[in-house]
């Protein structure tokens, strides 16, 4: 088990951009990523955006709803061409994602947000210098897909 300050810093020094942060206590997760957001990725402070695993939670998201679709655009010529789906999110500049509850989302969705951190993303990539955390409750670490574990750094992460 690690204290917020002690995860700050070895986080500064990861090469991983993906966290898997095993814990009973969200408000703890909460102050990590409100202290990593102005202390280790950038000089000014970079956004945290928040999304729950629970399937009937208020803000769950699973990956499909976390995309837009590709879309008609006209172009100053008149000719129509498809523009590429995104996220929902920035890319374009660093954020912090964090995914509250994330073994409760699907194997397939697991492994999708674990590659938006990865590089292996492709057009559903973060910006460079991103960060996603994946909040597992207290002994659901077992039911988070294998693959998407072996893309981060696993920590526990007392209250303190």
């Amino acid at each position: 088990m690690y204290h917020i300050d002690e995860l700050i810093s070895l986080v500064k020094h990861a090469a991983t951009r993906l966290l898997f942060i095993e814990t009973a206590s969200t408000s703890a997760v909460g102050e990590l990523a409100r202290r990593l957001s102005t202390e280790t990725i950038l000089p000014e402070a970079v956004p945290i955006y928040v999304i729950d695993g629970e399937p009937d939670g208020t803000y769950s998201w699973t990956f499909g709803k976390f995309k837009t679709p590709p879309i008609l655009q006209l172009t100053g010529k008149g000719e129509r061409v498809v523009s590429r789906g995104r996220l929902v999110v920035p890319q374009d500049q660093p954020i912090i994602l964090l995914i509250e509850q994330f073994e409760l989302l699907s194997p397939e969705d697991q492994r999708a947000f674990a590659h938006l951190a990865d590089g292996e993303g492709g057009e559903y990539a973060l910006a460079k210098g991103s960060l996603v955390i994946a909040v597992v409750s207290r002994g659901g670490m077992g039911r988070v897909e294998s693959g998407s574990l072996n893309r981060g750094m696993v920590f526990g992460l007392d209250r303190a």
